[in-house]
């Protein structure tokens, strides 16, 4: 198998790759965008990981329901382990959901909203 698409901050290792297993040129990066790997984005030109913020984005027009929360809490990749936090706590929401013995398309009460929020 060969690597391809190799991205780095330094000059130097991007001058030492074949251009054809470059991903992008040196510092020619969006900087609003980055490059993505494994669901985190890095951007090479401040040397900065992050994660889509496209969870919730639109809330006021969703309705919360279990199958939406799920689905929600699913778009969470994190193989790094960076938002272990923020996903024990979704699970944990879920999990009180389950308990609640609430329909997949029905509102969720008010305080689960709130937690969810």
């Amino acid at each position: 198998m060969t690597i391809t698409k190799f991205t780095s901050n330094s000059r130097e290792v991007l001058q030492a790759l074949p251009q054809d297993l470059i991903e992008t040129k040196f510092m020619s990066f969006n900087k609003e965008k980055g490059v993505k790997a494994l669901g985190v984005f890095w951007n090479p030109v401040e040397d900065h990981f992050g994660f889509p913020n496209d969870t919730m984005a639109s809330q006021s027009s969703k309705k919360y329901t279990k199958w939406y929360i799920l689905i929600e809490i699913s778009k969470l990749f994190d193989p790094l382990g960076w938002l272990a936090l923020i996903n024990v706590h979704a699970k944990i929401l879920m999990q009180n959901i389950w308990k609640e013995i609430i329909d997949w398309h029905k509102q969720v009460p008010e305080h689960i909203k709130k937690k969810w929020d």
